[in-house]
């Protein structure tokens, strides 16, 4: 009995032990619960199964979206936060034309969060504005942090890193702002300078 008992213990102990396990990078913060869009993983695409992603941006990074919960933030600096807060899924297409803009950047020539990157370097703005990218595919994270960056155009001495950063935060964020569920939420409620 006692043998027993002994068995089941370990047995636990083992189990939770492996439930604890956390890839590298990832923290309490960045847990990730199970997508809820439709996988496309066949030779006609290279886009992981559990690709998604986290995007915050705008002035001082009042709006977020993700990818996998499907909630949109259009903004938190408002009376009723509440009130801006809806749910919206992308399209297969959308999320392959995401994966395939991600797919183009060099992940490891961005410093990795906490650790701020800046793709307008020479260029300041008031306000500000954040983007925040996370991605999680093939069991890892990646999260890029560019917080309190200027308002810019392209040409403002940005590198190829810069441009592809930037061109994905173009795409989502124009996929986002084309949709009846931006579209449905109400006007801003406060205005920046």
């Amino acid at each position: 009995m006692k043998r027993l008992i002994f068995v089941l213990i370990l047995v636990l102990c083992l189990t939770s032990l492996v439930s604890c396990r956390r890839d590298i990078g990832e923290t309490p913060e960045t847990d990730v619960p199970e997508n809820n869009y439709p996988t496309c993983d066949g030779p006609e695409t290279n886009r992981p199964a559990d690709f998604r992603f986290i995007f915050t941006w705008n002035t001082y990074g009042i709006s977020s979206y993700d990818s996998g919960t499907g909630e949109l933030v259009k903004t938190t600096d408002a009376t009723n936060p509440d009130d801006y807060v809806t749910e919206l899924f992308f399209t297969e297409e959308q999320i392959q034309s995401v994966w395939e803009a991600v797919s183009k950047l060099d992940l490891d020539s961005y410093p990795d969060a906490p650790e701020n990157y800046n793709p307008y370097p020479n260029v300041q703005s008031e306000p500000s504005q954040t983007i925040i990218l996370t991605l999680i595919f093939n069991g890892s994270i990646k999260t890029i942090q560019a917080k309190n960056i200027a308002f810019a155009f392209r040409d403002n001495g940005m590198n190829d890193a810069g441009k592809a950063f930037i061109a994905v935060h173009d795409l989502i964020r124009g996929i986002i702002y084309a949709s009846d569920e931006w579209k449905a939420l109400p006007e801003y409620e406060f205005f920046y300078e």
